[in-house]
């Protein structure tokens, strides 16, 4: 016992030896994890409680709601955000201004829904009250990105942890008290989530009162619209690659098929959330390094990404029969098909937003829109041209493919955004990116075949977790790597 906690005593000291860059990091990370992880919690619970039919019915709204927030806001939350709170003296005039501008559009969204809202999906606005939380959902939700996104540049971890947990355990509360009580329908899903989302945004809005002067100003809207337009393409077809293949799958296939689908596409995200999350503390450091042009330290860290998110793929895809039977009942075990190449396809978006990154930097927005919806429109279309004649399970490999495409398509573009005498080489390991690529497939489709062979995937898997223990200085120093110089 005396060892076990000299061992505690002694992380905890290590860890207030850290400064406050990589505590933000880690602990944005977790809260990311568990922000995200009430998708999987709900998921285990709700398919449960739900039929196919109404679980798919809730897939399909959370599409939606993903797509419309994107394009009603201008995604002004994301990388206008980003490149303006990092470029502007005045930062908290551009943060309050750029989110009066994004509540602005949201308003307007809804007056243009409520006038056509007979010729909206039937599945999202079905009856009056679905609208009233959809767009109450909507304006909580843009207003905790902002608060979100600013929290992180000023590394203000704790706030963020607790509106986390807090939002997740109260949506769960709400959702279990009215499907147990009331009854299992989409509905009450639809009516927690708002709710949830409608607390946590009272305590930002009481947050910013008081720790924020109000100067509000319209000064910076013209180049945040200037900066955002260009890229609105980009994000409805980001969204597109995302979310379309469920809404089209519904409604080709049906309501079960698009359930089947989501739930395959929602576990597929405990590997996207890792890169998400390395990626939120992974942009303003490869800003800051670009900046002071340490293009040898881009490449040492973003290769040990790499590497190590293929790693986390790679054990994912393995554990995928295990995994299905945590999260979903019996009923959605013909999901399995669909999880190895959407979890593989964290790899091609941890790669296209890298070179997307330094797209952005160099002021190449026309070039990120172009990329975008080249592919998302390939996506739409062969959706279409695949679904009629092919079960639902063809659209997770199509995805795959077209993930790779756009991963292709932003280093070429990466490549002509450059300044003259910056070759791509010197800031990217590029080569050896899309060998770990072609590895991740090869790998995929063996791993596919072992799904056949328990003991032989168990001892693979005994394996990949060996290997990853015996190289566990290798993710600290990874990690480390991050520290904002």
């Amino acid at each position: 016992m005396d060892k076990i906690a000299f061992k505690i005593l002694n992380y905890f000291s290590l860890y207030n030896k850290l400064n406050k860059e990589i505590k933000s990091s880690i602990w944005f990370t977790i809260c990311n994890f568990f922000q995200k992880g009430f998708q999987f919690l709900s998921i285990i619970i709700f398919t449960r409680l739900l039929i196919p039919e109404e679980f798919g019915k809730y897939t399909l709204y959370l599409s939606w709601f993903t797509i419309i927030s994107s394009l009603s806001t201008l995604s002004l939350y994301a990388d206008t955000f980003n490149i303006g709170y990092s470029k502007y003296k005045n930062k908290y005039n551009f943060y309050i201004s750029i989110i009066g501008l994004s509540i602005f559009f949201v308003l307007l969204t809804g007056t243009i829904s409520w006038l056509f809202r007979k010729n909206l999906p039937y599945i999202l606005f079905q009856n009056d009250v679905i609208f009233v939380y959809f767009f109450i959902q909507l304006l909580c939700f843009t207003l905790l990105q902002f608060w979100s996104a600013q929290q992180r540049f000023e590394y203000k971890y704790k706030a963020l942890v607790i509106v986390t947990f807090g939002q997740m355990l109260i949506t769960l509360f709400i959702s279990l008290i009215l499907l147990i009580f009331l009854d299992a329908l989409a509905l009450y899903l639809i009516i927690a989530t708002s709710i949830g989302y409608l607390i946590v945004a009272l305590y930002v809005i009481y947050d910013i009162k008081n720790n924020i002067k109000f100067t509000f100003t319209t000064k910076y809207w013209k180049n945040s619209l200037w900066f955002a337009l260009p890229l609105l393409p980009h994000y409805f077809a980001y969204m597109a690659l995302a979310q379309a293949d469920r809404v089209i799958i519904g409604n080709i296939q049906g309501v079960e098929a698009a359930a089947y689908y989501g739930v395959a596409y929602q576990i597929s995200q405990a590997v996207a959330l890792i890169r998400i999350s390395i990626h939120g503390s992974y942009l303003p450091w490869l800003y800051n390094q670009l900046k002071k042009e340490e293009y040898e330290n881009i490449k040492f860290v973003t290769d040990r990404i790499a590497l190590l998110l293929l790693t986390l793929i790679f054990i994912a895809i393995l554990l995928g029969p295990e995994t299905l039977k945590i999260f979903a009942s019996n009923l959605y075990r013909d999901a399995l098909w669909s999880m190895p190449p959407l979890i593989l396809s964290a790899y091609y978006m941890f790669l296209f937003t890298v070179f997307m990154s330094v797209e952005l930097y160099f002021g190449n927005n026309n070039a990120v829109m172009i990329a975008s919806v080249s592919c998302a429109v390939i996506n739409i279309m062969l959706d279409y041209l695949l679904l009629p004649y092919f079960e639902y399970y063809v659209i997770a490999y199509k995805t795959l493919a077209c993930y790779a495409l756009l991963a292709f398509f932003h280093f070429y573009l990466c490549k002509k955004t450059l300044p003259y005498k910056l070759k791509i080489e010197k800031i990217f390991h590029y080569k050896k990116l899309f060998l770990y690529s072609n590895i991740g497939v090869i790998c995929m489709c063996f791993y596919l075949f072992l799904y056949n062979y328990d003991i032989v995937r168990i001892i693979f898997i005994g394996i990949v977790l060996s290997l990853v223990i015996y190289n566990k200085n290798y993710v600290i120093q990874t990690i480390k790597s991050l520290k904002m110089n």
